[in-house]
Order: C-alpha cells, then sequence, then structure tokens
C-alpha cells in the first residue's frame, strides 16, 4: 500500500513532535552591486585608519623633527694628563678619555639622548685636556637639560644655550 500524498499547505508534525523544515529556494543572485559597496566599505575604512593614524603619529613627528645635536667642550684640568696629541685622564679621571659617555636628562630626569666624548686635545696649559662633546637627537621640547658625563654628576643647561651656544663643563684642577 502506498502513503497519501499530503499537501504542504497542511501542517504536518511527524511522530517525535518536532515540525519538519520548511526548505525554499535559494535566493536569486544579486548584481555587482554587493562588491562595489564592499569595496567602497573597505576604500573608506582605510582612510579613516590613516587619518586616525595622522593624527595620532604627527606630534610625534612634529617633536622629533625639532631634535639638535647637543654640542660643546669637557676640560679636564689635571696635572697627570696621559698622551701627546692626545690626551685623557689617568689615575683618579682614566674614566674620561675619547668615546666616553655622555648622558643628557630631560627637564623630568629621564635620559632623552646619549653621546659621547670626542678626541682630547691639550689645552693652553699643559695640565688641561680639552674634549669635544657630541649627543646627536636631543628633543627640543624640554625646557631644560641635565648633561653628565660618565659618572661625574649632571650640569644644568637652559635649553636656549643647550641649542645654541652648547655646553662648556670642567672637572678637576
Amino acid at each position: 500500500m502506498s502513503e497519501p500524498v499530503v499537501p504542504a499547505s497542511e501542517a504536518v508534525t511527524p511522530p517525535n513532535g518536532f515540525p519538519q523544515p520548511q526548505w525554499s529556494p535559494a535566493p536569486a543572485r544579486r548584481s555587482g552591486r554587493g562588491w562595489l559597496l564592499f569595496g567602497l566599505g573597505v576604500v573608506t575604512g582605510a582612510a579613516v585608519l590613516g587619518a586616525v593614524w595622522l593624527v595620532v603619529a604627527l606630534p610625534g613627528a612634529t617633536a622629533k623633527s625639532t631634535a639638535f645635536e647637543l654640542k660643546g667642550t669637557m676640560t679636564l684640568v689635571d696635572s697627570r694628563l696621559g698622551g701627546s696629541s692626545n690626551c685623557y685622564g689617568t689615575g683618579g679621571y682614566k674614566d674620561i678619555s675619547e668615546g666616553s659617555a655622555v648622558t643628557v636628562y630631560g627637564a623630568g630626569g629621564d635620559v632623552v639622548a646619549t653621546g659621547s666624548l670626542g678626541k682630547g686635545t691639550i689645552g693652553s696649559s699643559y695640565d688641561t685636556c680639552v674634549f669635544t662633546v657630541s649627543v646627536p637627537n636631543v628633543p627640543g621640547d624640554e625646557k631644560f637639560y641635565q648633561v653628565e658625563v660618565t659618572h661625574r654628576g649632571k650640569i644644568t643647561v637652559e635649553a636656549a644655550d643647550a641649542k645654541s651656544v652648547g655646553v662648556a663643563a670642567t672637572l678637576g684642577g
């Protein structure tokens, strides 16, 4: 015996009590407009992200563009200098020589740049050795700077002087 055919309009509940799903045909394919809108959304999102990045990155770029090189001299006064054409410290000043660390601190006390002493040359009196100071990429937005050669203590330099005149330090004597 064959099963009776039931019209689709009548609700049929199977014996387990769960209604059977009603299948509908697949939706018709849309035109290329959907892809166009998707592409425009991606481009718009990228433009917004780029604008946000510029707003966030621009203050940092401005601060770096005002960076300067802190230059100057550090004079070591000692009757026991080493070397002839290239002088350097001896004894208690043996840490003072070409390449010794120069640290620049900002107004808040944090390290903002590092550099080194250049070659030392005999000064006008034979008991002095004059080193050049060079610290690149010092941020220009501080009110004042503190400069330290090796571990010899900090000297304070006003921002305007640091940018125009540089630093002049003396040790010993």
